[in-house]
């Protein structure tokens, strides 16, 4: 559940007609709440674990090595 805030107006704006329908609202999570979604998502795909081609290439790795 989200925590809704609603910014309290400042005392210069105070005169002015507030109404609740135009207030900006700002929705803001704690670290908590986001460690929760966090550990809640799931990948979006599996990744296989194949090794990269150039891995069974010696030379390429040899070339890499000297840069």
């Amino acid at each position: 559940m989200l925590k809704i805030l609603f910014p309290q107006a400042h005392a210069r704006f105070s005169s002015l007609p507030l109404s609740i329908n135009t207030t900006n609202r700002y929705a803001t999570i704690d670290l908590e709440m986001k460690r929760d979604a966090i550990n809640k998502a799931q990948p979006l795909y599996e990744c296989p674990q194949m090794p990269g081609a150039w891995r069974a290439d010696a030379s390429i790795l040899t070339w890499l090595e000297s840069l």
